[in-house]
């Protein structure tokens, strides 16, 4: 009797740390799909805006004339991972594009009720005046 109590203590033990990693897993997954997208506090044209006017002067550089970044907004509202799809820019002008995105607060994703970290992507032209 002392072994079949055991067992079953062993087997709901077991059961339960399984749950809390599948719980830690859909706690950190990256939702490409959200019912409420993620969106700059400013609003997404003023976030372009920024981003224009502080790499206006680069934009014939390398014939780059236009800008993917691509990047995490986290839960909390902050980016991470943030990238520049982009080869013909330079080093430094990448960094000035991630230090303009760092400064800027996000409100983040939500899906069903809850804040989840989601994928982003802007595209956005350096040929308008």
């Amino acid at each position: 009797m002392k072994n079949i109590f055991f067992v079953i203590f062993v087997f709901m033990a077991g059961f339960q740390s399984i749950a809390q990693e599948n719980m830690l897993e859909e706690d950190n997954r990256i939702h490409t799909f959200a019912q409420v997208k993620a969106i700059p506090s400013e609003g997404l044209n003023k976030l372009k805006y920024k981003l224009a006017i502080e790499l206006k002067r680069y934009k014939n550089e390398k014939g780059l004339d236009a800008l993917i970044f691509q990047f995490i907004v986290e839960k909390d509202g902050s980016l991470s991972n943030i990238q520049v799809k982009n080869e013909n820019l330079s080093e430094k002008n990448i960094q000035k594009a991630i230090s303009v995105l760092k400064k800027s607060k996000w409100i983040p994703a939500k899906h069903v009720g809850k804040s989840v970290r989601s994928r982003f992507t802007i595209s956005m032209s350096l040929n308008a005046d």
